[in-house]
């Protein structure tokens, strides 16, 4: 304000020195008296027009000034801080935790809604939905909490004033409760994953881009597993991330080198025992220490680097194949969901198998189905992309927790497995077992062929055979074996 009236002050002044010089030099020239009369009253006229005008444009400048900081500080999208201004409000609330000696954390929240459904994609999709999770989000957190956008799909919610470690607990629940149900999203019900990853101020803290950082780090532990949830950070948490991050790399090293081991799990018949296939899955050591199976997977899609591991796999059972003269034996290979996104995958998947001649007939691809239903449409096409090609289908993964059976009414699959968790409810839970036996007669419906794992005990064989299931695997009837031992397997049991 008080660079205009300065402005304004030098106009006024330079307007009356003009005026000033025009009247003296109409003097000097000798001018009538009525000609300085109207020469006066148009200058005046004049000056009050152009000091008018001056005001106007003082105040259009003064909106736009306004206007060009707002944008500069705003979203344009949503009206929210934008990255900049989240970060200088981050930045706010630790200095005013350092000076009022109070806590301060922030959420760092992911919605992962771009594979719910393919005609909902690209940019007017991202912003309709991001709007969308900003009105939901409003309802899960009080009104002195801010919300700022750092990119397409992450926000962060700074929390400020006094807080507890309990506070923060109740906060991200609430957050993950408000988006558990469906959304109605252009008259089309879509479910978001939402991750949350949290970081509470402390004095080893420096900055705004710190205290984010912790927060990323808790973040991305939560969508390791591709599920709603929340994590609040803490130390351990850094050092998990350390030796996770140096897994990864010597796991993409072990995919170059084709250093990778697989475990060959056969699949037996209890109808004809020499009916056998094998389900194929890497096991791999570093410097001597064995990587557990399941962490191996997990840490391959927690670092975007399941296509390279799942391809790399592929390639390896299919050498060992032709290596080993196992061509007329059925082989079920894991692959990551997350892998299906890429179109990349499907070509790589078509070419290993015309470059090593296996007949994809006796291939099954099996998808961890609880996966698999959070993907949604575009995870549908590709699966069946892959039965075109020529190979099975397979959703593992089926158990009492999850609602895995309804992909059924989307998709058509050649098998379902169900879980060991599953298995080890026979003669335990009547409860359990009539879901499996819902599952077996949907599967049945829809022309899937039921395989159990996990089997343990004769008990669980006896309620299988029974109940029409007729492949399993487990210790009850055979152990892991490696490539070498396939073939002394397959002669043993005269197959």
């Amino acid at each position: 304000m008080n660079r205009e009236i300065r402005m304004l002050a030098v106009v006024v002044t330079a307007l009356v020195s003009v005026y000033v010089g025009i009247i003296i030099s109409l003097y000097f020239l000798g001018m009538s008296d009525s000609f300085f009369r109207y020469t006066n009253a148009y200058l005046a006229i004049s000056a009050v027009i152009i000091l008018i005008g001056l005001l106007k444009l003082s105040k259009d400048m003064k909106i736009l000034t306004k206007k060009m900081e707002e944008d500069a500080y705003l979203d344009h999208e949503t009206g929210i801080p934008n990255k900049l201004s989240t970060l200088n409000k981050v930045s706010e609330a630790i200095s005013e935790s350092i000076v009022y000696d109070r806590k301060c954390a922030v959420a760092l929240i992911e919605f992962d809604y771009a594979k719910n459904s393919n005609s909902l994609r690209g940019h007017d999709f991202v912003e309709k939905a991001i709007k969308l999770c900003i009105k939901e989000l409003n309802k899960a957190i009080s009104d002195e909490h801010i919300i700022g956008r750092l990119c397409d799909n992450e926000l962060l919610v700074i929390v400020k004033d006094h807080i507890s470690y309990n506070d923060i607990r109740s906060l991200s629940k609430s957050i993950i409760d408000q988006f558990e149900n469906e959304l109605i999203f252009d008259d089309i019900k879509v479910r978001f994953t939402t991750s949350v990853g949290v970081a509470i101020y402390s004095k080893d803290i420096k900055s705004s881009y710190d205290l984010i950082k912790k927060a990323d780090i808790a973040l991305s532990y939560i969508k390791s597993d591709n599920t709603s949830g929340y994590m609040i950070f803490d130390e351990n948490i850094e050092t998990l991330n350390k030796e996770e991050k140096y897994i990864k790399e010597g796991m993409i090293r072990a995919v170059k080198r084709n250093d990778l081991q697989i475990e060959y799990n056969p699949i037996v018949s209890l109808h004809d025992l020499k009916e056998v296939s094998f389900e194929a899955s890497a096991i791999w050591q570093l410097q001597s220490k064995a990587i557990d199976r399941n962490k191996f997977y997990e840490i391959a899609e927690k670092y975007s680097v399941n296509e390279e591991v799942d391809l790399g796999i592929i390639k390896k059972v299919c050498n060992d194949i032709v290596l080993n003269n196992l061509s007329n034996v059925h082989f079920t290979i894991k692959v990551s969901t997350l892998s299906l996104e890429s179109t990349r995958f499907l070509e790589e998947l078509r070419s290993v198998m015309v470059q090593t001649q296996v007949d994809q007939s006796m291939i099954t691809i099996s998808l961890n189905g609880n996966k698999l239903a959070r993907h949604g449409t575009l995870s549908y096409q590709r699966i069946e992309n892959i039965r075109r090609m020529g190979c099975k289908v397979e959703i593992d993964n089926i158990n009492a927790t999850n609602s895995t059976l309804k992909v059924f009414n989307d998709i058509h699959v050649d098998h379902i497995k169900l879980d060991s968790n599953f298995i080890d409810a026979i003669g335990n839970s009547n409860h359990d077992e009539e879901l499996i036996k819902s599952a077996i007669r949907i599967s049945n419906i829809k022309h899937a062929e039921v395989i159990a794992s996990g089997v343990n005990t004769r008990l669980q064989a006896e309620f299988l055979i029974k109940n029409n299931v007729n492949k399993v695997q487990g210790a009850f009837f055979a152990k892991p074996l490696k490539v070498n031992e396939v073939r002394s397997y397959l002669n043993e049991h005269k197959i």
